[in-house]
């Protein structure tokens, strides 16, 4: 029988520091409790690309110490060139691949396991008004729609995370060999 590690660290990442200001979502889930913890790591609040990134991976290093890094797995989205926007990119620095490459290499050299995951698995399976009815996400009142997690406002990027985790969670594709 598989033992299944107790907590997921899904990822929602942007590398993008010169070609605009990214956003990474981090959800932190107990997977036993079914409850995460939400963070966004803001470019804007970094002088360099360096300082930005190694802002994601203090997250993840956190996160691994706090916890005993045998008993989480990670999810991290996946990029993938849309060939309908190649041509749009074909001058991009690829910062966002290049951040996934460097998450990767620091979880090789702390031996944490991890999966990549195409936005694609999780976007439309796991959407807004699918975790509303689930009860994982609330709305505001009023006419602009904004979402809540555990009460706290929320941003794209941390349910994007949150999907990721929640997706790993409940098809239990984290499961020790």
């Amino acid at each position: 029988m598989p033992q299944n590690y107790m907590y997921i660290l899904g990822i929602d990442p942007s590398g993008n520091m010169s070609e605009g200001q990214g956003n990474t979502g981090i959800a932190f889930l107990d997977i036993i409790q079914q409850k995460a913890v939400l963070h966004e790591v803001k470019a804007i609040n970094s002088k360099t690309q360096f300082e930005y990134w190694a802002s994601i991976i203090n997250y993840i290093e956190v996160y691994a110490h706090q916890i005993c890094a045998e008993d989480m797995f990670i999810v991290i989205e996946d990029y993938r060139l849309d060939p309908s926007r190649a041509l749009a990119q074909s001058h991009s620095a690829m910062e966002t691949p290049k951040l996934i490459g460097a998450i990767q290499y620091m979880l090789g050299m702390w031996n944490i396991p991890y999966m990549l995951q195409p936005a694609s698995a999780v976007k439309t399976r796991w959407s807004d008004d699918i975790l509303l009815r689930k009860g994982v996400l609330t709305t505001g009142s009023g006419n602009i729609k904004r979402w809540y997690y555990d009460g706290k406002l929320t941003s794209d990027h941390k349910r994007d995370a949150l999907r990721h985790a929640w997706h790993v969670m409940t098809f239990k594709k984290y499961e020790k060999g």
